[in-house]
């Protein structure tokens, strides 16, 4: 049989109806384009893909249903199959590939071709290869031009096409092409999910499940399951086969859990990880306390190191996970995991933790051992490991991932002619990958921060940070020859075009490691100022403040000005959001440093970049930008005054009206480290480029509060000041009379941690119990259902902090007067009391993870028992109460006549009262204060005042309260408590 002419594939292949002719172009199509770029451009440009959607469709019914599988393989499937293999090989051409691909119709098709019952072993191989470069292909899109929505993740996201995943999953055959199929399924899943939407869907579809069967059969494959010899159910997982891949497994498993303790959780209480991970049977028996003390006989296999039981300086501020109650809470133990705990630590951890650890010191292959130590990171991220951990994590982990961290001297060049193209992708994805888990495993210690840094992290990553700015190589496409110019642009009617040049392979590659490294550098910036010297020391500022530069519409414009197949650049100049946001990250952990500030960031002029992407038409990078700034108007930042100078102000204030509630906190974050120690002038322009009664509105945002205390104070008829403490310490009073189960024990101390706003919805707002006999008016009922989120309290107590600095430093006195004008004494006085009378539900204390910070503010998976509030809410609370006594205590160190002001306020006065038997250290210190403060005397004349001040402090209780401070535990408070009861003494006498 003759062979077709490739030109005339692309017009005729619709209309070729005899199946060895079809096959027959096909064949002559897929070499003609294989390996051969530039073709590649000519036949998408001559229409090629339609044809090719055609040739798929044609294997479905007349009803859109796909055939069963053929038992030998057809001719018509075998076109499916070429057809397939030459989608993949077009994908392969990279980003300007994608549009044309989705435009044609043909992703529906291929993923049609994902069920093993509708298509042949080999055909459904190549479509989740095809699958699987079309993924990578999109990454590869212009950061300005990327395709949005993602009609891959849009399409395969259904319950069809997951079921299909599951399907494949669920395969047990030890047959090569059945495995290739297994890993490349649980590849695209690592690929594409990269939404929550994406996860509960996933979840949904039983694709957990279905991951939790593949993982257990290579935790039977290692020898590690004590049950194997022993337990002959059906459902007890067979090991898997030496042709088995684990990386892919455990890769679709972190896509879907990433950091959620909800989603580990139910993983592990996956039936067939407890039957694998189950002790041996002279175990069982021999009680719970032998059962849970004893160590699991997969701890042998992972080397014995004396336990540390120091407490972190970092963690103290977070109580531990467990002590969470008696027995309402179901226990996991049959499953081999537990959350109860010894000590205040989940100690009954799964065996998947032991486990992954031996994978992980066992592995030489680099990419099994790398997703390792990602599962076990994000374990113990979720506070799901043992406390002894983090001393095996730091001396056994951490420099594995550090000795991961080796590159070659020019890794984003060309690979050695002996490297073949899957060694290679796997050492490239080491490179982007390691720096990353790195950084998320020693972010929030310190200790393992110490480790890594011992392990010579600072220094590796600095050198790989130089290296991303290394000429890139030439590109490798050769342009085809054509006799006649205009034939090569012959385009078939209706054929898609060709998308947006993107990122070539190895740009992307440098823009991926230049982001881990950033990341990675950043966790190590994030505790300590002498690791922060360490950063500065080896030579990186400068190209920090390069990786600030964004890619922008101008250099979109001149690159399109030419052919879409131009060079590469020979440096990447310029970078992708995700690369800005990891080096505004670095940025703000480096100017933590008041050193680092005064010299080696001030040298390199960090300002003038930022002040761009504060302009930046993308959100999150204003955002990022912002945080930045926020440390550089500090007051004794050298940069304050340039920065003012430059407009930050004008720019700050007009943020704080965003919309988005990361930008509009960033903000307010930044105005209140601004407005401190500014000229009264500067100050009042402050307020006035916000806007008359913004600062009202942010304080009381989201809680109509003062609104609430003031009609259940009329409902009761009753004043507020006539509760009682309670054991917390909290006055239990008619004001909040309808929420009896409120006190104010708070279980978390304030952190000079970053806040992290949720970009979704306030918390679920809960209807309050109403237990009181005289329900108050339906007003305040309606009222009484809002409960602030934790988002909302954060930037209240923010604003509250703008108010507390505009009242420091010289002139306090004239902006304590301008903003009692300005809210009306009453009402200002009347918010303070109202944040001073927010309550937090009792029953039980706040539980958190061990001492790792949850990755969202309002993070769902972090819920205490009060009441349902997180920790973060909990915290919250009792900050926004904090901000509000230090407003009291400033306006009490103004004139004489400001204490008289606040002395005739007796009910926000005796709103602070319960404050001196909180928990927290500050508070009761904020109240010794205000006690110094108010019965301060300033001159002679001011005596019969003070006096009278002293007398009134001490008929509310005041000075009851602070001889019961006398013998504090803390040394702070009773040295202020001794001057506050001498105030009283000397003016008592």
């Amino acid at each position: 049989m003759a062979r077709p002419s490739p030109q005339s594939i692309a017009s005729h292949l619709p209309s070729l109806s005899s199946p060895d002719t079809r096959l027959a172009a096909l064949k002559a199509l897929k070499n003609e384009l294989i390996g051969h770029e530039e073709k590649k451009k000519l036949w998408v440009r001559s229409g090629v893909l339609r044809p090719l959607a055609d040739v798929l469709n044609s294997h479905q019914g007349p009803d859109g249903s796909t055939a069963r599988r053929h038992q030998a393989r057809t001719e018509q499937e075998e076109a499916r199959l070429q057809a397939i293999i030459v989608v993949g090989s077009i994908a392969q051409g990279g980003a300007p590939y994608v549009s044309p691909l989705y435009a044609s119709g043909i992703l529906p098709p291929l993923l049609g071709a994902l069920s093993p019952d509708s298509a042949s072993p080999p055909t459904l191989l190549a479509a989740l290869r095809t699958l699987n470069t079309v993924a990578d292909a999109r990454l590869l899109q212009h950061p300005l031009r990327r395709l949005n929505p993602d009609t891959l993740t849009d399409l395969l996201y259904t319950e069809q096409h997951l079921y299909s995943l599951a399907e494949i999953l669920s395969q047990t055959s030890s047959l090569w092409t059945v495995q290739q199929q297994i890993s490349l399924a649980a590849s695209l899943i690592s690929k594409t999910c990269q939404e929550e939407h994406h996860r509960s869907l996933l979840e949904q579809a039983g694709l957990f499940a279905v991951l939790a069967t593949k993982l257990a059969s290579f935790v039977v494959a290692t020898g590690c399951s004590s049950q194997a010899l022993h337990n002959s159910r059906q459902e007890f997982p067979l090991p898997a086969t030496q042709k088995a891949e684990l990386a892919p497994i455990l890769e679709a498993v972190c896509a879907i859990a990433e950091t959620s303790n909800v989603r580990w959780t139910r993983f592990l209480a996956s039936p067939v990880l407890g039957a694998v991970f189950s002790r041996p049977v002279a175990d069982a028996v021999s009680g719970y306390d032998a059962q849970r003390l004893s160590p699991h006989p997969i701890e042998s296999l992972i080397p014995h190191l004396q336990s540390s039981h120091k407490t972190l300086p970092t963690t103290s501020s977070f109580p531990p996970l467990g002590v969470i109650g008696t027995s309402s809470q179901p226990s996991l133990r049959a499953f081999g995991f537990s959350i109860e705990s010894i000590d205040g630590i989940a100690e009954d951890e799964n065996a998947l933790v032991p486990w992954l650890i031996f994978i992980a010191r066992a592995d030489t292959g680099g990419v099994e051992r790398l997703v390792a130590l990602q599962a076990a990171t994000s374990l113990y991220r979720c506070g799901m490991t043992h406390k002894r951990r983090e001393n095996e994590f730091s001396t056994l982990l951490v420099p594995l991932l550090v000795s991961m961290l080796e590159r070659p001297q020019s890794s984003h060049k060309e690979a050695p002619a002996g490297i073949d193209h899957e060694s290679r992708a796997n050492r490239l994805f080491v490179e982007e990958k390691a720096p990353a888990v790195l950084a998320s495993l020693v972010v929030d210690s310190i200790d393992l921060q110490r480790a890594a840094i011992d392990a010579g992290a600072v220094k590796k990553l600095s050198q790989i940070l130089k290296q991303s700015f290394d000429p890139l190589p030439p590109s490798t496409s050769a342009t085809l020859w054509q006799p006649d110019a205009d034939s090569s642009e012959a385009m078939m009617d209706g054929a898609p075009t060709l998308g947006c040049l993107g990122l070539s392979p190895a740009a992307s590659h440098v823009t991926k490691l230049r982001e881990a490294t950033l990341t990675g550098l950043a966790a190590m910036a994030s505790l300590r100022d002498e690791y922060r010297k360490s950063i500065i020391e080896h030579g990186v500022i400068s190209f920090i403040i390069q990786c600030l530069k964004p890619y922008s519409m101008d250099s979109l414009a001149s690159k399109q000005e030419e052919e879409d197949f131009t060079s590469p650049p020979q440096i990447v100049s310029e970078n992708t959001k995700d690369v800005v946001l990891a080096a505004c990250a670095l940025a703000r952990g480096l100017s933590r440093s008041v050193s680092t500030l005064r010299t080696s960031l001030m040298d390199a002029g960090l300002a003038p970049p930022l002040f761009v992407l504060l302009k930046h038409q993308d959100v999150d990078i204003q955002v990022a930008a912002t945080a930045v700034i926020s440390n550089l108007v500090l007051d004794f930042s050298p940069m304050r005054e340039a920065i003012i100078e430059g407009g930050i102000l004008k720019i700050l204030c007009e943020h704080a009206h965003s919309m988005n509630t990361k930008l509009l906190f960033n903000s307010i974050w930044a105005l209140k480290h601004l407005v401190f120690n500014l000229s009264n002038s500067l100050r009042m322009n402050c307020l006035e480029e916000l806007g008359p009664g913004w600062l009202k509105q942010i304080i009381c945002n989201g809680t109509e509060d003062l609104q609430i205390a003031r009609e259940r104070e009329s409902a009761s008829n009753v004043s507020i000041g006539m509760g009682t403490p309670n054991a917390a310490g909290m006055q239990v009073d008619l004001l909040n009379a309808v929420d009896s189960e409120y006190n104010g024990s708070s279980q978390t101390e304030d952190d000079e941690g970053d806040v992290r706003m949720s970009d979704s919805e306030p918390e679920s707002r809960q209807q309050r119990p109403k237990r009181t006999p005289n329900p108050p008016s339906s007003r305040a009922g309606s009222l009484l259902a809002i409960r602030p989120s934790a988002d909302d309290l954060a930037i209240q107590r923010e604003g509250l902090e703008i108010i507390r600095n505009l009242f420091c430093g010289q002139g306090a006195g004239e902006m304590i007067d301008f903003l009692l004008r300005e809210f009306g004494q009453d009402k200002l006085f009347d918010i303070l009391r109202s944040k001073l009378c927010l309550r937090i539900p009792s029953g039980g204390s706040s539980s958190t993870h061990s001492g790792r910070r949850s990755n969202s503010l309002t993070n769902p998976q972090s819920y205490s028992l009060r009441g349902g509030l997180s920790s973060r809410h909990v915290q919250a609370i009792s900050e926004v109460s904090t901000s509000a006594l230090y407003i009291l205590i400033h306006i009490a160190a103004g004139s004489p006549r400001h204490r008289q002001i606040l002395i005739s306020q007796t009910e926000l006065l005796k709103s602070v009262i319960p404050f001196f038997s909180h928990e927290k250290r500050e508070l009761r210190a904020c109240c010794a204060w205000l006690c110094i403060n108010l019965t301060w005397k300033d001159e002679d004349g001011d005596e019969p005042g003070c006096r009278a001040r002293a007398r009134e402090l001490t008929k509310l209780g005041y000075l009851e309260r602070l001889k019961s401070l006398e013998n504090d535990a803390e040394l702070d408070v009773r040295e202020r408590t001794k001057a506050a009861i001498h105030n009283f003494t000397t003016m008592l006498r």
